[in-house]
């Protein structure tokens, strides 16, 4: 802005100057933000007293600029008309003074509302409508957080120009509070402050360099992750994706299941070292891994030997009987397994034994499973996984029978009829001084 001449601003200051200094006093005090009340407890007048000096002071300022600037008040109008905020800088155009009181003082007066007042007059911004500011700021809380390059750009999204300093006000904005990588939400600041970091770094990131960040534990930035639709975590490299990304939109998987099923369908049908090929660049599997991931139900083979989905006309391959351990025999039908009682037993884990188990049983992919209710009422689960079979609920059973580590468990179950029954074998157990009969559950 070109510098002010004696004349631009002479009528301003002149009308400021030839006020009597109680009404000056008054004007600046109020400038300052005091109350009515507290000037006239200053002044040694009364409330009503100081709101009378005020009014005509500022009716003193607003008659001389009729007299002395008479296209002033239409160019204020026309100024600030539909529009919210308005910069000091451009109404200090219309009303040149080296007295912002003054100026300040016939502006509220005109209906306008300091924001972020300047004791120089030179900064600042005034707006038409408080409230509607306000409604205006409260909506940017659908954008947050808001990284601090963005800040501008925010502004315009809420109709407000791209200069207005729109973080001089949110920071003191109730919920609100300011970050070295822009405005976060203090209800959701490890949140935000991951989202933010994120961004900046334009990279995956792992937990634990987001727990640093955010100054969590790398088990509670990850359950506050999990649990927002912005992120997406990738596993098993256990890093953590922004959902806008472009590589969000590839496929994750969870396991080297997910993974071999997921190329079968797309380049299905498919010979092994294709498969193996595929399945290695999207995760960290060895090659015997994805061989047992292709005996699933859902996988078969073509005729010239290639893998393909069973759906889509591949031919299942029957599972080979997998050799029959010396922990396990069929007597009449049911099959008896040996248990060795150890800490995983009685912890409550799922018992790994051969999978020759499950092949008998006929639960011959990944996942199958079959419940044998027991006299108790108590019931246990045989369950195939790739490489094993899988006894659950075995604690129970173990506590029911008395037993500890290093004791023996015949566990029979009945595929025909889906029960189960148990006893505690005394061979060779540590508690067959204490109790040598057999006990039967």
């Amino acid at each position: 802005m070109a510098p002010m001449s004696v004349a631009n601003v002479s009528w301003l200051n002149s009308a400021w100057t030839e006020l009597p200094d109680r009404m000056q006093t008054v004007l600046t005090l109020r400038e300052l933000g005091r109350p009515h009340r507290w000037i006239a407890s200053r002044e040694g007048l009364s409330k009503s007293r100081i709101q009378q000096i005020e009014g005509k002071a500022v009716d003193r300022l607003i008659r001389r600029m009729h007299a002395e600037a008479p296209g002033a008040s239409e160019q204020l109008s026309a100024t600030v008309r539909d529009r919210l905020v308005i910069a000091d800088i451009e109404l200090q155009k219309i009303l040149p003074t080296s007295e912002p009181v003054a100026k300040n003082a016939v502006l509220r007066r005109l209906g306008l509302k300091a924001l972020v007042p300047s004791e120089t007059g030179s900064s600042g911004w005034w707006t038409t409508d408080l409230t509607t500011l306000q409604d205006r700021l409260e909506g940017l809380l659908d954008y947050m957080p808001i990284p601090v390059g963005a800040l501008n750009e925010r502004s315009e999204l809420i109709g407000l120009p791209a200069e207005f300093p729109i973080e001089a006000f949110l920071t003191d904005y109730p919920g609100i509070a300011g970050h070295p990588l822009g405005l976060i939400r203090t209800a959701r600041a490890a949140r935000d402050i991951a989202f933010l970091f994120m961004a900046a770094a334009g990279i995956a990131q792992t937990t634990a360099t987001l727990a640093r960040r955010t100054e969590r534990t790398e088990h509670a930035i990850g359950e506050i992750l999990r649990g927002d639709s912005a992120f997406i975590q990738l596993k098993p490299q256990a890093t953590w994706l922004l959902a806008s990304w472009p590589e969000a939109t590839s496929p994750t998987f969870n396991r080297a299941f997910d993974v071999v099923l997921h190329v079968v369908e797309a380049r299905g049908p498919i010979n092994l070292p294709e498969v193996v090929s595929c399945v290695t660049e999207l995760y960290p599997v060895s090659e015997s891994r994805v061989r047992q991931c292709l005996r699933s139900e859902l996988i078969g083979v073509t005729p010239d030997g290639k893998f393909d989905l069973v759906r889509r006309g591949a031919t299942k391959v029957e599972d080979h009987e997998p050799i029959c351990p010396p922990t396990m025999k069929v007597v009449g039908g049911s099959v008896e397994v040996d248990l060795l009682v150890d800490d995983d037993v009685l912890r409550g884990s799922s018992i790994k034994v051969g999978r020759w188990l499950t092949w008998y049983l006929r639960l011959r992919s990944p996942g199958n499973s079959q419940e044998f209710r027991m006299r108790s009422g108590a019931a246990l689960r045989v369950t195939r996984s790739f490489t094993s079979s899988q006894i659950s609920s075995v604690r129970q059973l173990a506590l029911d029978l008395g037993v500890r580590p290093g004791c023996h468990l015949r566990v029979t179950f009945d595929p025909a009829r889906s029960t189960a029954s148990a006893s505690h074998e005394g061979r060779h157990c540590p508690s067959e001084s204490e109790d040598p009969a057999t006990r039967q559950s």
